[in-house]
């Protein structure tokens, strides 16, 4: 009696757990349109958060696909737009605002998929002194991640380690799996289209 228990218990945390990955916000098309602040004082910081995107793109075997726009008028038109301030009111290094929508999948209801998304990225620590450029890296890594779906992980190593210290800038396994699971569909028919 107790094996069967703890069986169907089993069953329901992997069927909640599959839930949740289908219920996670993500991108229902590609390529998204990106938008990076890049006036005088931040070029060298719009650098850095490109070459965050571009990292995430190549690791996901070029499933996300990313088109970058310099034009400020076109600010108001990109699906992720990235911004930099000295400081954030609300604390942290980073500040995420994001417009989700819900429709009906391949025969699966799906909350959240992202009709926007924009990121306050912060340039200064508490005393006024600049973030380090390593320090920027990884928090563009992580900033990025969540723009494109992926939540926090425990992986002390991963750069989606929300309790980090902001000094990951190598996506590993671990990271690259928690896209994978966000954009799972989208990974299986790459495969089918390769057969």
């Amino acid at each position: 009696m107790m094996k069967k228990l703890l069986l169907v218990v089993g069953l329901l945390f992997i069927c909640a757990g599959n839930a949740m990955a289908l219920s996670t916000p993500r991108w229902s098309f590609f390529p998204v349109n990106v938008y990076i602040q890049h006036d005088g004082k931040n070029a060298a910081n719009a650098q850095i958060v490109q070459n965050a995107f571009k990292t995430w793109q190549s690791n996901s075997n070029y499933i996300l696909k990313f088109l970058y726009k310099n034009s400020s008028g076109y600010a108001k038109n990109a699906q992720i737009r990235v911004k930099f301030a000295d400081n954030i009111p609300e604390g942290g290094y980073y500040y995420i605002n994001d417009m989700t929508m819900s429709k009906s999948f391949r025969n699966q209801y799906v909350r959240g998929f992202y009709m926007y998304v924009d990121i306050i990225i912060r340039t200064k620590e508490a005393d006024g002194s600049k973030i380090s450029k390593k320090k920027l890296q990884a928090i563009a890594m992580q900033a990025v991640g969540r723009a494109v779906g992926v939540r926090c992980i425990s992986d002390e190593n991963s750069v989606m380690n929300c309790n980090s210290d902001f000094s990951k800038t190598t996506l590993t396994s671990k990271d690259i799996e928690a896209l994978r699971q966000v954009y799972k569909y989208k990974y299986k028919s790459v495969k089918s289209k390769r057969k």
